[in-house]
C-alpha cells in the first residue's frame, strides 16, 4: 500500500512539474480549424479607476454584470442595472480619490442629487488591459466596514455599494 501511494505521489509530482514548464497548447479555435491558444483571465489581475485616476487600495469588486435583462415580461424587455460592491482598504489620506467621493456623498445626506463619477473596472492579463467596464454616472449608495476587533490583526475593509446609470464594455484588443 505504501509503495502504491509513493508511486502515485511521484507520478503526480512529475505531472505537475511537466505542466508548469509546458508552453500553451494550440487548440482548434471554436471548431474553425485555426490554431488558437487557450486564454483566460485571473481574478486577481484587475485595476479600478475613478474618473481615469488609478486606485491602488481595492481588494475586490463583486456583482459586475455588463448585461442583464428583466425577463418577467415577454412583451417588453428591460435592462437591469444591479449595483456593484467595491471592497477596499480604509485610507487615512482625506485627499485620496475615494475619500473625497465618500466625503462628498455623506455631505449630501439624502439629497437626490448625488455626487457621481465614472468608475472603471479593468481586467488585465500579464499587465495588459484586455477588457474595461465603464460605469457611467456612478454614485455611492452604502458604505460599511468589517468588524473592529481587538483580538484581530486584520485590516479593516471598507465596502462601497455603487449604483450607476449606464455601463459601457470595451474590448481594447478588438479595436
Amino acid at each position: 500500500m505504501v509503495d502504491e501511494f509513493e508511486r502515485m505521489t511521484e507520478t503526480t509530482e512529475y505531472a505537475i512539474q511537466q505542466a508548469s514548464t509546458m508552453e500553451p497548447t494550440p487548440v482548434d479555435a471554436v471548431g474553425l480549424g485555426r490554431p488558437h491558444l487557450i486564454d483566460s483571465l485571473s481574478a486577481n489581475e484587475f485595476a479600478v479607476e475613478i474618473d481615469g485616476e488609478a486606485i491602488k487600495s481595492v481588494f475586490r469588486v463583486s456583482g459586475l454584470a455588463s448585461f442583464k435583462l428583466d425577463v418577467k415580461s415577454t412583451s417588453s424587455l428591460k435592462i437591469l442595472r444591479d449595483p456593484i460592491k467595491i471592497v477596499k482598504m480604509v485610507q487615512r489620506d482625506p485627499t485620496a480619490v475615494f475619500n473625497r467621493w465618500i466625503r462628498e456623498s455623506i455631505a449630501k445626506k439624502a439629497d437626490i442629487a448625488r455626487p457621481t463619477r465614472t468608475v472603471s473596472v479593468i481586467a488585465l492579463d500579464d499587465g495588459i488591459e484586455t477588457r474595461r467596464w465603464n460605469l457611467k454616472n456612478a454614485w455611492i449608495s452604502e458604505i460599511s466596514f468589517t468588524d473592529f476587533n481587538s483580538a484581530s490583526a486584520e485590516l479593516i475593509e471598507e465596502t462601497l455599494v455603487i449604483q450607476y446609470e449606464d455601463i459601457e464594455e470595451n474590448w481594447p484588443a478588438a479595436q
